[in-house]
Order: structure tokens, then sequence, then C-alpha cells
């Protein structure tokens, strides 16, 4: 199994480096995605995690999802990639976030893999709980 606690903290880490390498200049510098952004699209995920589980106790000793939970994992990008399209040419917070962590890619990854969509979840916890160590805020 993917070590994806060690990648959540790797790119909190390197996120906090990159921005402290500004020394307080800080109209060019990087910003961190807020709280908010990171919590609403985790909801997200627990939601379609919920639905997941409800499946693996219907349909026990499965390792396939059905197509409908398929697809709206898949759909959990869509969100993802408007809030990056509202951000303005020089706010890319969102689009690197999603660049810096292969999001888009682990959601297209997962398919109908029950074990690759736990994987997924698992990140994006884990990616929550580092933001708020590495001192993530809402502004």
């Amino acid at each position: 199994m993917e070590d994806v606690v060690a990648k959540a903290n790797a790119y909190w880490e390197s996120t906090v480096k990159e921005i402290k390498s500004y020394n307080g200049e800080r109209r060019n510098a990087p910003k961190m995605i807020t709280t908010s952004q990171i919590r609403k699209f985790l909801t997200a995920v627990n939601s379609v995690a919920n639905k997941v589980t409800i499946f693996k106790a219907q349909n026990q000793g499965i390792k396939e999802l059905s197509d409908d939970l398929a697809a709206e994992i898949k759909y959990l990008q869509v969100p993802l990639v408007y809030q990056a399209g509202r951000e303005s040419s020089r706010d890319r917070t969102i689009k690197d976030f999603i660049k810096k962590t292969n999001i888009i890619e682990y959601i297209n990854s997962i398919g109908t893999d029950l074990k690759a969509f736990e994987t997924f979840a698992k990140y994006i916890e884990a990616l929550v709980a580092y933001h708020k160590y590495y001192g993530g805020k809402d502004k």
C-alpha cells in the first residue's frame, strides 16, 4: 500500500518551505489553500466514502465498485477544477494544489478499484490533517 501519510506530509512540508523562502515578500509568494477549501473537498470525498461503505456492507467480499460509484468518484474532480478556474491569473493556489498533489490523476486512476478509492480517501484525510499541522488557516 502506498504511504499516503508520508506523501501528504512531504507536500505540506515543501509548500511551507516554498512560502517561507520568500522572506516576507508577499506579492509573489505562493499561498496555502484555505481550510474551508480543503475541508469542502474532504466533505465531498467523505460523502462518497459513506456510499462506498454501504456498498461494501451490501456486497461483502467484493473488490470492484459499481459503475455508479465509479462515476461519483470521477465527478469529485469537477468542484476542484471549477474552483481552480475561478482563480485569478495571479492567484494559482488551487491550481498549484491540484498539480502538486496529483489529485486529478489519483481520481482518474481509481476506476472501479475499491482499494484504490480507500487509499485516495486516506490521502485526502492526511492532506487535511497536515494542512492543519503546518498552520493552514482560512486566510
